[in-house]
């Protein structure tokens, strides 16, 4: 491709950015210095699922629940066993990611957040079983 430089009108080629013969403390990878591998996707998918699993506790107030008509109780619950599936096969892929050796704190990340999963649907069932109690009370 071909631009038109400077005021003489004279047309050149644009400059190339990559470097021909790199200083010696200079890792090129490619000619487009672009740098992929399977780390950053794995990396990037554990911090997202991370971020997901809130360390907020689930409101438990029982009294909120009994003031809900069976409906109401019916539609809560189907909510929670939705979210508590999710996070089910949330952590089940990040429990079955196959993280490389080399990448340095991977196996404590993948830990972490399989446990903080773990918690969330710990928190999901105590949740449902307080709906589950108030809709066989009620309706």
């Amino acid at each position: 491709m071909l631009q038109l430089r400077g005021t003489s009108g004279a047309l050149r080629r644009p400059r190339s950015r990559t470097l021909r013969n790199p200083p010696s403390g200079i890792n090129v990878l490619d000619k487009g210095m672009k740098a992929t591998s399977t780390a950053t996707p794995v990396m990037c998918s554990l911090m997202f699922v991370a971020s997901c699993a809130s360390p907020l506790p689930a409101s438990l107030d029982a009294a909120k629940y009994d003031k809900m008509s069976c409906v109401e109780l019916n539609v809560a619950i189907g909510a929670v066993a939705d979210e508590m599936s999710a996070t089910a096969i949330a952590r089940g892929k990040v429990v079955h990611t196959n993280i490389p050796g080399w990448l340095l704190g991977g196996q404590r990340v993948a830990a972490t957040v399989a446990a903080r999963q773990s918690a969330k649907i710990e928190r999901l069932r105590q949740q449902e079983a307080a709906i589950a109690a108030a809709r066989r009370s009620r309706c």
